[in-house]
């Protein structure tokens, strides 16, 4: 009886034993496959014109184009992770009528707005542009 025990109970541990080994081996496959795909998404192409087959790797996309957007009373502001050359900002009404459009150049990583011409209970259409990546968002004032 006593040697039935020892059997089951080495089978019972060889069973979790494989069930674990197995969950191991696909955490570690799910693991290499995200870094690997995240790396190979992060990757930039820049091809010079239509006709020449040439690429050119332009390295890594910047998180600083992962703007965080804060609006308290008539000042939009815009956090970035990262220095920018050039910011604009492009603000619309709920009918499409522009309310303001301002560009700012210079290298700063927080810059503000000044949106006098908001008014209080109605949303607007934010399309803010950094260097050469746009981002369209909505926010009710």
């Amino acid at each position: 009886m006593r040697n039935e025990k020892f059997g089951l109970t080495n089978l019972f541990y060889s069973l979790c034993d494989n069930k674990i080994s197995t969950i191991i081996k696909k955490l570690l496959l799910l693991l290499f496959l995200t870094i690997g795909f995240s790396c190979y998404a992060d990757e930039v192409k820049i091809r010079t014109s239509e006709n020449d087959e040439s690429t050119i790797w332009k390295g890594k996309r910047s998180p600083a184009r992962l703007p965080q957007v804060t609006i308290e009373g008539n000042k939009l502001t815009i956090y970035l992770l990262g220095e920018a050359e050039e910011v604009s900002i492009e603000v619309y009404d709920d009918c499409q009528n522009p309310v303001a459009n301002n560009t700012y150049q210079g290298d700063e990583m927080i810059v503000t707005f000044n949106l006098t011409a908001l008014e209080s209970n109605q949303c607007y259409y934010l399309y803010l542009s950094i260097d050469d990546i746009s981002y369209i968002g909505e926010f009710c004032f």
